[in-house]
């Protein structure tokens, strides 16, 4: 349900927002939750990258989340489709339906995502494992300069 994953979104926040060993006896604290911690390296999409931190399972909804850090490598504003977060175990691709992300990241910013999955795309239950090698993909809806004006002189006026 709707409700089961903003919980589940909200647990993954609390996860990052404490230390490893804390989000491990978060985990501990609910038989249903399986936490596995994520070493994968930042993978490269030219202007970002992506980090996967860790995945949770909650074995009672039978749904995966990941949280995951985006890292923006350019000078500019970077935006992404919301729609398009996606998520890859092996050749199987699973979209994205509940994401927890902002839209924009600014010059060099690093901001967390939290991706749940309940459901393959056929409708049935993924049954993924927080151990599984995932592979997170969005795509960039374009980028824009951070500081759009410029000052330029004026002829006759004269800066004081």
């Amino acid at each position: 349900s709707p409700e089961s994953e903003i919980g589940l979104v909200r647990t993954l926040r609390l996860m990052l927002n404490t230390t490893s060993e804390g989000a491990g006896d978060i985990a501990a604290a609910n038989p249903a939750l399986a936490l596995r911690r994520l070493d994968a390296a930042p993978r490269s999409f030219g202007d970002f990258t992506i980090t996967t931190r860790f995945a949770v399972r909650d074995s009672t909804t039978d749904t995966l989340a990941i949280c995951a850090s985006v890292a923006n490598e350019t000078s500019r504003r970077l935006l992404f489709d919301p729609a398009s977060w996606v998520v890859r175990v092996g050749d199987r691709v699973y979209p994205v339906r509940t994401a927890d992300f902002g839209a924009e990241l600014e010059p060099g910013a690093t901001g967390a995502v939290f991706l749940v999955l309940s459901r393959g795309p056929d409708g049935a239950p993924t049954r993924l494992l927080p151990d599984n090698d995932f592979e997170i993909s969005v795509l960039l809806a374009g980028s824009a300069n951070p500081r759009p004006v410029m000052r330029m002189p004026l002829d006759g006026f004269s800066p004081r």
